[in-house]
């Protein structure tokens, strides 16, 4: 597993784990654990039978009805400690120890709270109680499939009401292939279908908690959603499935491995259209892609089955886990959690038990103003259209490098290469926006899109350099104090990817409390780094206007190169540079240069840690900063004022 790079950000504050979720519970949720390894597949490979990796492990949590408490209550901790356990259980690479606790400061931070809140989260009380004694009658069988990387812990509330009612839940890990890393590639998304699939076999041998395998329903969470519907598509047995905002429903276009991954797997027969006998509930957020979708794939248009869409305004992604209800992150957290689940249980029951009541709540929820019933029609695709290419030049006919270039506000950019040349792909509706051109000690340039796509043997721009009257910097004799200034985080737990695309750009505010200020430095962390060549990134200073960033104040650019699978601490001398601030400031690193293109699936992640301000980035040239995280990434420098 790899939590680093996968983990949920949730947002927080704290009571008792179901308080604000009945309906109608008869029994005491209890829990147990069950751990084997299934001896019919390799885990580790080139390893010999007595390594505990050389086989698959697994590990099941288990919620189920039982009549009393019989068993000692568990916290929030307990279940959520089980993370960072598996997470060190599962390979032999990395020590995650202590990562229970960092990922609590996070939970707080996220929620606007002082980190000391995110020990309190540790100790909320769950309704589920550590092996109580089952009932002795069979119950129907719900299969939970985990998000990417994630486990019981992120939607254990649902899974414990289903179990006050009546249901046996299994809990199925999102663990790869080893060394447990899940990934949208069709190897790794497979595993956590034979898990499920050897979780049932496992359960058909015991004995002690009583299960009806004649009523089987699967809940698919994110990319859980795809591995549930594969499963369909293997077992008959499965009659009911709800998909809490899942992948297998997905758009294409945030990056071509991505892409590749997600058709391999729509292009295999895994996700079988002509399923009968199921009845499906498509529970979404109406949150937009992070990139602008060249196309999409919608299992839920596709299957003809009984079929149920529910979409919630102003929802996000992470409101389908239980997180936020648990924290009370806000009151639309709050309402569309719990209508999650009680509409998953209603539909269980009406689909595996024949009790009334789903159809009512559903037409409810269906008149209500914050709850879209049609699912989206698919959007005109955004196919190229047209190609724009060109060079940049100086004022004396020099080729410019680094120039950033790109249709503002958008997500269509990129950057110059050393012969100051550029291409962008053109999409539907972008030949009528507007093209920005701009570099650090240049005076920007701006065309209608249109007017350069009629040169048609490429277009040529000169930027004029932009000579501006520095500030008067007074400087006393007095000594000056030093002192760094931003996050200091170097965690190894914590990251957030830097994306590889040219042009694109991640930074934190920096407040400036002494005029005037000096920079001495730069620093930063990469806690993670499969890049298998060399890149450069330029470093930017923006001034900060109405709280947001304007103009960069520097006058010429500054390179960071990286090293291949380079990590650790970068330090950066800025002395040379002459860098005054008296002003609070956004910094920035950009991505510039590639020595060659980065390969399928290798990535960068830099650390983040606890800094109330928060992460912003820009996805391309000339697009928006705009903010990604409470989490702030580790970038400092090193001042005397």
């Amino acid at each position: 597993m790899r939590p680093a790079l996968h983990f949920i950000i949730f947002t927080a504050c704290l009571f008792k784990a179901t308080s604000q979720v009945k309906s109608g519970e008869s029994y005491v949720a209890g829990y147990r654990t069950m751990t084997i390894v299934d001896s019919s597949r390799l885990y580790k490979l080139n390893t010999s039978i007595n390594n505990r990796l050389h086989f698959r492990p697994l590990d099941l949590d288990i919620w189920y009805p039982s009549l009393k408490m019989t068993g000692p209550g568990l916290a929030f901790g307990d279940l959520f400690k089980l993370f960072e356990q598996r997470a060190n259980k599962y390979q032999d690479k990395k020590n995650y120890t202590g990562i229970t606790e960092e990922l609590a400061l996070q939970f707080a931070v996220e929620s606007g709270l002082k980190p000391e809140n995110g020990k309190r989260l540790l100790t909320i009380a769950t309704n589920s109680y550590r092996n109580s004694i089952p009932l002795r009658e069979k119950k129907p069988l719900i299969l939970y499939m985990a998000g990417l990387n994630g486990m019981s812990f992120e939607n254990y509330a649902l899974l414990e009401n289903l179990a006050q009612n009546g249901y046996v839940v299994v809990s199925i890990s999102s663990i790869g292939q080893y060394p447990g890393d899940m990934t949208n590639k069709k190897a790794d998304m497979m595993e956590q279908v034979y898990d499920a699939e050897s979780a049932i076999k496992v359960l058909k041998d015991q004995k002690e908690i009583k299960i009806d395998f004649e009523k089987i329903g699967v809940i698919g969470c994110s990319w859980g959603g795809m591995s549930a519907a594969v499963l369909i598509n293997r077992s008959f047995k499965i009659k009911a499935l709800v998909s809490l905002d899942g992948t297998e429903n997905h758009t294409f276009g945030e990056s071509e491995d991505d892409d590749k991954n997600l058709k391999e797997i729509d292009n295999s027969g895994l996700l079988n259209e002509d399923i009968k006998d199921i009845s499906y509930l498509y529970l979404t957020s109406d949150n937009s892609p992070n990139s602008t979708p060249s196309d999409r794939y919608s299992y839920f248009e596709k299957v003809q089955v009984p079929k149920y869409y529910l979409s919630f305004t102003g929802s996000r992604h992470e409101d389908f886990t239980c997180i936020p209800f648990l924290l009370k992150s806000s009151r639309n957290s709050i309402d569309t959690y719990n209508a999650v689940v009680k509409s998953s249980l209603l539909f269980f029951n009406q689909m595996l038990s024949n009790k009334e009541g789903f159809i009512d709540y559903y037409n409810e929820l269906k008149s209500s103003k914050n709850i879209d019933a049609n699912p989206t029609d698919v959007k005109k695709l955004n196919t190229i259209t047209a190609v724009l290419t060109g060079t940049v030049f100086d004022s004396s006919g020099n080729p410019l490098p680094y120039v950033n270039v790109g249709v503002i506000n958008n997500e269509l950019g990129t950057i110059t290469d050393e012969r100051g040349q550029f291409k962008i792909n053109l999409k539907n509706g972008s030949i009528d926006d507007t093209l920005r051109i701009s570099m650090i000690g240049y005076k920007a340039q701006i065309f209608e899109i249109k007017d350069l796509l009629n040169q048609k043997a490429g277009v040529t721009i000169k930027l004029e350099k932009d000579i501006q009257q520095l500030k008067e910097v007074v400087v006393s004799f007095k000594k000056n104090k030093s002192k760094i200034l931003g996050n200091k985080t170097t965690s190894k737990f914590l990251g957030t990817p830097f994306n590889n695309r040219l042009g694109a750009e991640i930074g934190i505010k920096i407040p400036i409390r002494r005029q005037p200020t000096f920079v001495d430095a730069f620093n930063f962390n990469i806690s993670y780094n499969t890049l298998n060549t060399k890149v450069w990134f330029r470093l930017n200073i923006y001034d900060m206007e109405n709280g947001k960033p304007s103009k960069n104040i520097l006058s010429e650019n500054i390179l960071i190169p990286i090293d291949a699978k380079q990590k650790g601490l970068i330090s950066t001398d800025l002395k040379p540079y002459d860098i005054v601030l008296s002003d609070d400031v956004m910094i920035s690193l950009e991505w510039v240069k590639n020595e060659t293109e980065p390969g399928k699936g290798e990535v960068l992640v830099l650390s983040v840690g606890l800094l109330s301000g928060g992460t912003y980035v820009k996805p391309a040239s000339q697009g928006k900063m705009k903010k990604h995280s409470n989490l702030g990434v580790g970038f400092n420098l090193n001042v005397r004022h």
